[in-house]
């Protein structure tokens, strides 16, 4: 089986940590099904195979087996190639993915950093993920993902912000943490507290206004899910949630505009801090 499906054998679908920007963690969903489905299918195949035939089962292709082996490997030939074609790409849930995430400390510690390592140290990525990416069109990467999107628009802030272009070709860390502050930007937790770390004095000297202490946002958020918990019903261990539609509306209603990433944002990092054996109430 390990032979015949090759690296989709290993393949999980990711657990996603702490995300900036666009979320949908319901995207590999369908893949992970699909997946699943045709390993079972295989292994109910290979089963009808004799026992003795499996350990020459796995020929390479060139050449000539005997009729098992020919027909196991054209098995679900088609089935393997819609599935190859279809995998999402790592960006299509979010920049939170666990195999791509930034070296914080590393990356805070520049005194200047380049137009795609500042951007993927702000989203929590590491720059190699992303660096060939920022340089397509905006139209292409609306066909990969959103979150792609929302990487690429950042880039452009940056650049007019710090005027990059033929003679700057890099950002003062210390400007970085400055301007972020500035117009309170979302960035990784983790992010802002290694740039503050190594370049807050000099940041918060400039910035006309503190950011909110992550102790107080931190009570904010548990708040805010509580009672989105007791009001609308939320349950933060469903996949989807008619909640944020609510509390958008309930929002709108007042003369207020949320995007929904903002409010999936703050309800995920609320619901961090709720007890492991806290369980749903039925509405």
């Amino acid at each position: 089986m390990r032979h015949k499906f090759g690296a989709l054998y290993d393949w999980e679908k990711p657990e996603f940590g702490e995300t900036v920007g666009p979320f949908y963690p319901e995207a590999f969903d369908d893949f992970e099904c699909s997946l699943h489905n045709l390993l079972r299918e295989c292994f109910v195949h290979l089963k009808t195979y004799p026992d003795n035939s499996l350990p020459n089962i796995n020929v390479p292709m060139y050449i000539r087996g005997n009729e098992e082996v020919n027909e196991w490997q054209a098995f679900a030939h088609d089935q393997f190639d819609q599935l190859k074609r279809k995998q999402p790409h790592w960006t299509l849930g979010g920049f939170g993915h666990p195999d791509k995430v930034c070296d914080f400390e590393y990356w805070a510690r520049m005194p200047r950093l380049h137009l795609h390592e500042a951007v993927s140290l702000t989203v929590g990525v590491e720059p190699e993920y992303l660096e060939e990416l920022l340089k397509e069109e905006e139209s292409l990467l609306e066909t990969i993902s959103n979150p792609l999107v929302f990487a690429k628009r950042r880039a452009e802030q940056f650049t007019r912000q710090f005027t990059l272009g033929q003679n700057i070709r890099s950002i003062q860390t210390d400007k970085l943490l400055d301007w972020i502050n500035a117009v309170s930007l979302a960035v990784h937790t983790e992010a802002l507290k290694h740039l503050e770390r190594f370049h807050g004095k000099r940041g918060k000297l400039t910035a006309p206004h503190a950011r909110p202490d992550a102790r107080e946002l931190d009570s904010v958020t548990t708040l805010f899910t509580a009672m989105a918990i007791e009001q609308f019903g939320y349950d933060p261990t469903a996949k989807r949630s008619p909640t944020v539609k609510e509390i958008q509306d309930l929002a709108a209603s007042l003369g207020i505009t949320m995007s929904d990433d903002t409010i999936r944002h703050y309800l995920r990092r609320g619901a961090k801090f709720i007890d492991p054996e806290w369980k749903p109430h039925s509405r």
